[in-house]
């Protein structure tokens, strides 16, 4: 398995389809997707688990709510692939979204590739040094600093997890992990959208 799809899902019934049938529409096929129900009191997890029964890519992961980092920790125990990309319920990606990120580490034999959103978009691509790319990445000024953005290798979360008491996971762990990672490949482009 290529690349293992944690998404969250907390009370957002009325996203969480469209949510799902863009990560289902990829022309990236080589994937696995979990999506975890982080305690949701409204629909969320019922129609995640209705989107199991038809496509068995996709396992449903409930538990009691808790915060994000809590939730992406549960789909990372579950995850099988050789990346990992974070996806949330409110959203959409491109039908490309996977195949690009994937190529593009695969070529520039990266451990994150990085793709642009809709508030960040550009026609250029760099590679950088994991601290280059931390530098960049904090300033915000030309990438998204949320994990939906990025697929990561896998091997970078061993024996290393999202905090569960923590507001800002995604800062916290890009600081935690580092100095693991051998280079970044980011591209500006638009791949992926958010609300």
């Amino acid at each position: 398995m290529k690349i293992s799809v944690i998404m969250l899902a907390y009370n957002r019934e009325n996203f969480v389809s469209r949510a799902i049938e863009s990560v289902l529409a990829q022309t990236f096929r080589d994937f696995e997707y979990i999506i975890v129900n982080n305690g949701s009191t409204d629909r969320s997890g019922v129609i995640a688990d209705e989107y199991s029964q038809k496509d068995n890519r996709i396992s449903v992961i409930h538990k009691q709510r808790g915060n994000i980092g809590s939730g992406r920790n549960a789909g990372l125990d579950a995850a099988k692939g050789e990346y990992i990309a974070f996806f949330d319920d409110d959203d959409w990606c491109e039908p490309d979204f996977l195949e690009f990120l994937y190529n593009l580490a695969v070529e520039s034999n990266a451990d994150v590739s990085i793709c642009g959103a809709n508030d960040k978009i550009y026609d250029e691509k760099y590679t950088m040094t994991a601290e280059e790319a931390l530098i960049k990445l904090f300033w915000r000024k030309h990438y998204n600093v949320q994990f939906p953005t990025k697929l990561i290798k896998s091997d970078l979360f061993n024996n290393i997890r999202f905090s569960a008491s923590a507001k800002y996971d995604d800062i916290e762990l890009y600081a935690t992990y580092n100095s693991k990672r051998k280079s970044y490949s980011i591209p500006w482009a638009s791949q992926i959208y958010f609300l």
